[in-house]
């Protein structure tokens, strides 16, 4: 018996090695896609502290964080237009965001860089619609923050299953912001808090560095350094990197200053 079954393994094993030979030598390594991954979603909120509707819609986007997460439903709050009042929360580079978008009420999300949406009713569809695709692109950002002199340096690193032609966006937010806001009914609350708040951008374009990413050169690396005005509070600020191409935002990430 144990003579039959050596046997047995010896022509088993002969046929595994004929069959092998038979395999042409170019169909052996096959190529294999990468999986892609789900996208992050940038809700850009146009909004200012003289626009009486504009708190509603910040519920609207603080609900919707809740349901998916802060990291996957990314939000930054553009203070820009006509209803914002001249304090530190307005930018010169929201104000260009603004005209460059063609924002013409307020409060206006854009989602994922999609048309402005006027209604807030309408941001939860918008944003189920984002989160249900997927993405080639794979981001992350590393940072050191030094205490003494401010200075934040912030490394970004994409990665992707197919070549894209994109460009990089790097903004900084700040959360807690507390000063007045006018509410329905011109009623005014000074006690309001101003979350994610645009600050700055990082970029050496305000509209994005071009950051084209290919699957054959493996990860793509920039690397951009800033130090923090006095007024910020960099433990309650975020970074916020995002590639886009020139329908959508491909994909997104977010990461604490500290």
């Amino acid at each position: 018996m144990k003579a039959r079954n050596i046997l047995a393994l010896m022509a088993a094993a002969v046929m595994m090695l004929t069959a092998c030979d038979e395999v042409a030598e170019e169909d052996r390594l096959v190529y294999v896609k990468p999986p892609e991954v789900a996208r992050c979603t940038v809700i850009e909120d146009f909004t200012g502290q003289r626009c009486i509707n504009c708190p509603a819609a910040s519920a609207e986007i603080e609900k919707l964080q809740e349901q998916y997460g802060v990291d996957t439903l990314i939000a930054v709050g553009i203070h820009s237009g006509p209803f914002a009042q001249k304090t530190d929360l307005v930018t010169d580079i929201g104000n260009q965001y603004y005209d460059y978008f063609k924002i013409d009420a307020q409060p206006s999300a854009m989602i994922n860089r999609g048309a402005p949406i006027k209604d807030p009713a309408l941001y939860g569809a918008a944003v189920r619609e984002a989160l249900s695709k997927t993405t080639p692109v794979t981001l992350k950002v590393e940072r050191t923050y030094d205490e003494a002199s401010r200075q934040l340096t912030v490394k970004v690193i994409g990665s992707t299953a197919e070549d894209v032609n994109c460009k990089l966006q790097l903004w900084l937010t700040e959360d807690g912001i507390v000063k007045l806001q006018l509410l329905p009914n011109n009623e005014r609350d000074a006690n309001y808090v101003h979350n994610h708040v645009f600050r700055t951008s990082l970029t050496n374009d305000i509209f994005g560095d071009p950051f084209n990413l290919s699957a054959s050169a493996g990860e793509k690396e920039s690397t951009y350094t800033t130090t923090l005005d006095e007024g910020w509070n960099p433990d309650m600020m975020h970074i916020v990197a995002f590639v886009f191409d020139s329908n959508e935002i491909l994909q997104a990430t977010r990461k604490a200053v500290k």
